[in-house]
C-alpha cells in the first residue's frame, strides 16, 4: 500500500521468507528404466501424465527399491485412485524445496519437510527494524518515526492472510485487557449475528462449501468460543499458542473473510461505486482466496462489519513534499443508528502523516476500543510489499 493504495515494492526489511520458486515449477523428467522409469512410477497419477495410454501400460513397471508392478496390479491401483478422487482435484503436495533431489533420481529419497514459518512471532523492539534498515535512509527514517510512537512490533507471516491475522490477534489481545470484556463480547457477537442474517440472504453457488449455513454456524461457534475464552481470562501465552494452530486459525480467518464479503455484497450501493467490477466478482477474486491480500476497501468492510476501529501505519520508502513521513489511516465504523442494510455502510477514514514524536494523532470518537487518547486499540503496520506487523504503543 502506498498513498491510499497498495502496490508491490521492496520494504527494505523482511522478517519472513517469501517463496522463491514458482507454483508452476515441476521437477525435471524422470530417468527411464525398466519400461517406464523408476521413482514415483507406482503413482497412477504420474503414470497417467507420462503415458499416452495409461489403460495399456507395459507388462512390468519399474519402481525404485521395490518389486516391479504387474499390469494387473497397476490397473487395480489406477481404478482405486480414480474412485478415491471421484473427479475432484487435490492441492496437497510437498513444499517446493522439499521434493526429492533432482540431480540423481536413482539415489533420491524423500526429504522430511521443514516446519512452516510461524504464523505470528513474539514481540520485538522497533529499534530492531531501525537497525535492519541501515543503508536505506528513507525506510530507516520511517522506522525511527514509528519508534517514537510505538515500542514493539509483532511480525506476521506473509501468506496473504497477514492483515486478517494481525487484526484478529490484536483485537483479542486488547479484549483480554478490558475491564468490560464480557460486554464487548456481547456487542461483537451482535455484529456477527447481523452478518449471519445477511449471509443467509445471499446466494453462495460459487463458494467453496456445500452447505453454506452449516459452515457459517460452525466457524461462528469456534469464534465465539475463542472470544469468550479470552474474556474469561485466557492469558496471552495461551492465546499465542492457540493462534499458532493452523487449522483452527484458518477457519476463523475464513470467517473474517466471509464477514468482509457479506458486508460488501449487502451494501452494494456504497461499494460498487468504488469498484471497476461487480461486488460479487470482486469478492470471488480478492476476498475469498486465502492468498488474496487486503486493500482499503476490504479493511473498511471488515472494520464496519465488526464495529472495530483500526489504525494502520504504512512504511513505503516514499517522501511527501520532500520530507520523510509515515502515512497513517484510521478506520472508524459508523454507529449502528447511521447504518442501513443497503447504504451508509462505509466506515470513515482519517488520513494523516507522522514526521516526528511531536506530531499528534487526530481526535477520534470515544469508545471501548480506543485508548485514552482516542487512538484505536487495534494498531497495525504494513509495508508496500504487504509485510505486516502488530504495533504496540509506548
Amino acid at each position: 500500500m502506498t498513498r491510499l493504495g497498495f502496490v508491490p515494492a521492496s520494504s527494505g526489511v523482511s522478517w519472513g521468507s517469501d517463496p522463491k520458486d514458482s507454483d508452476d515449477e515441476k521437477p525435471n523428467e524422470f530417468q527411464t528404466k525398466n519400461g517406464w522409469g523408476s521413482l514415483f512410477m507406482s503413482d497412477p497419477q504420474v503414470l497417467s501424465m507420462y503415458s499416452s495410454d495409461p489403460q495399456n501400460p507395459p507388462h512390468y513397471i519399474g519402481r525404485q527399491n521395490c518389486e516391479p508392478l504387474t499390469r494387473q496390479k497397476f490397473l487395480s491401483l489406477h481404478h482405486n485412485w480414480q474412485q478415491l478422487l471421484d473427479g475432484k482435484k487435490t492441492y496437497l503436495r510437498p513444499p517446493k524445496n522439499n521434493r526429492v533431489a533432482k540431480d540423481n533420481y536413482d539415489d533420491s529419497v524423500f526429504v522430511t519437510p521443514e516446519p512452516p514459518e510461524l504464523a505470528l512471532h513474539r514481540q520485538g523492539p522497533l529499534s530492531y527494524l531501525v537497525g535492519a534498515a541501515a543503508g536505506i535512509p528513507t525506510f530507516q527514517q520511517q522506522y525511527k518515526i514509528l519508534s517514537e510512537h510505538y515500542v514493539c512490533f509483532r511480525p506476521i507471516r506473509n501468506d496473504g492472510s497477514q492483515f486478517y491475522r494481525a487484526f484478529l490477534f490484536s483485537y483479542l489481545e486488547n479484549l483480554g485487557k478490558m475491564q468490560c470484556s464480557q460486554a464487548e463480547v456481547t456487542r461483537l457477537m451482535e455484529c456477527v449475528a447481523r452478518s449471519r442474517e445477511n449471509f443467509c440472504r445471499l446466494q453462495w453457488n460459487n463458494a467453496y462449501f456445500s452447505n453454506p449455513e452449516a459452515f457459517f454456524s460452525s466457524v461462528v461457534s469456534e469464534f465465539e468460543h475463542l472470544v469468550n475464552s479470552v474474556a474469561n481470562g485466557l492469558n496471552s501465552d495461551e492465546l499465542y499458542a492457540i493462534s499458532l494452530q493452523e487449522i483452527s486459525s484458518s477457519r476463523i480467518l475464513s470467517l473474517l473473510r466471509l464477514l468482509t464479503e457479506v458486508h460488501i455484497r449487502t451494501h452494494e450501493v456504497d461499494y460498487n461505486r468504488l469498484l471497476s467490477i461487480p461486488s460479487l466478482q470482486f469478492c470471488i477474486q480478492y476476498v475469498r482466496p486465502f492468498g488474496a491480500g487486503i486493500e482499503i476497501l476490504q479493511t473498511r468492510a471488515l472494520s464496519q462489519a465488526l464495529g472495530i476501529p483500526v489504525h494502520v501505519a504504512f512504511v513505503d520508502g516514499a517522501m511527501k513534499d520532500g520530507a520523510v513521513q509515515v502515512q497513517c489511516l484510521d478506520f472508524v465504523p459508523q454507529s449502528e443508528s447511521g447504518v442501513s442494510r443497503t447504504s451508509g455502510s462505509l466506515s470513515s477514514i482519517s488520513q494523516y502523516y507522522l514526521s516526528s514524536a511531536t506530531d499528534k494523532h487526530p481526535v477520534l470518537p470515544a469508545g471501548n476500543l480506543f485508548v485514552s487518547d482516542r487512538m484505536p486499540l487495534v494498531t497495525i503496520f504494513m509495508t508496500a510489499a504487504h509485510t505486516t506487523a502488530i504495533l504496540y504503543r509506548k
